[in-house]
């Protein structure tokens, strides 16, 4: 049937355009993993999936973060 054939291409479309707003928003760390994940329909582990394979920092964790934190622990050791 092509009317069904025509949706999932539609709604693969629209899957992937929600995807990668959500990938936008978590790199401008507006949004969680988690409700980017709710909003796309994925389970958290296929959200975690796709930002890593897309390379998406979604920790809003730094390198001065770590670089700070290694500091703080390396004076109480």
């Amino acid at each position: 049937c092509v009317a069904g054939t025509s949706g999932n291409g539609l709604d693969k479309a629209v899957s992937s355009w929600k995807i990668q707003n959500m990938l936008e928003s978590l790199k401008e760390h507006k949004i969680s993993i988690g409700k980017a994940a709710e909003e796309c329909g994925l389970s958290l582990w296929e959200m975690l999936d796709i930002a890593k394979e897309d390379n998406v920092d979604w920790t809003g964790y730094s390198k001065e973060d770590l670089e700070r934190d290694l500091e703080v622990l390396g004076g109480k050791a």
